[in-house]
């Protein structure tokens, strides 16, 4: 993770399918991508022992009390899959003093929870626990969901304003290119779940 004016391109897997990460890592392309894992990907195990920093956890906490079992162990359940790690994101910008001096106990030393849609000049924050808090500045569900979405010209205008720029998109939206909500939430209801590779990919084409 950088500072000043970066451009950081990151990407929650959000339990994709393998297929469908698959075709994320192949639309970025060579661009570097930090991508925060729900679960175990083969594709994400080779990139962790090939470039360490660029995978970290994506835990759903959403519920789970702060001393409950099933808090625990989904953080050292991601713990052991990626103990490389250094920086982490959790499903849904999820945070909370607990959940920070949870994983500070856990040797992160950096994360990226919280989202401030297309906002200028945003930098690095030192949270109360240690942590360095790199905010998202574009995330492509939240930009779907807006009623009036920032267009092309609005786009590129934003992007010469200074400011760190952390770029968040999700497998599923890229492989079915959903630019509106509703779209996204009518293939949830009406495409059947794929259960081959080359049936996946039929998906990736709708």
């Amino acid at each position: 993770m950088l500072s000043g004016n970066a451009h950081i391109m990151t990407c929650d897997t959000d339990w994709c399918s393998p297929v469908m990460l698959e075709e994320a890592i192949r639309i970025f392309g060579d661009i570097p991508v930090t991508y925060f894992s729900t679960g175990e990907y083969k594709a994400l195990d080779e990139l962790a022992r090939n470039e360490p920093a660029l995978v970290g956890p994506h835990p759903n906490l959403s519920g789970k009390h702060h001393k409950s079992c099933e808090f625990e162990n989904q953080l050292l359940d991601h713990l052991n899959r990626y103990p490389q790690a250094e920086g982490y994101r959790c499903h849904g910008h999820m945070d909370s003093a607990w959940i920070q001096m949870k994983m500070v106990e856990l040797n992160y030393i950096w994360e990226s929870n919280m989202c401030c849609h297309m906002e200028p000049g945003l930098k690095p924050v030192k949270m109360f626990s240690g942590l360095t808090r790199f905010p998202v500045w574009l995330e492509d569900d939240v930009w779907m969901s807006k009623k009036n979405q920032e267009g092309p010209t609005e786009m590129k205008d934003a992007l010469g304003i200074p400011g760190m720029k952390v770029f968040n998109f999700h497998p599923v939206h890229l492989c079915e290119n959903v630019m509106v909500r509703a779209l996204f939430d009518w293939i949830v209801d009406n495409v059947d779940k794929w259960t081959t590779p080359s049936e996946e990919m039929k998906r990736c084409e709708f």
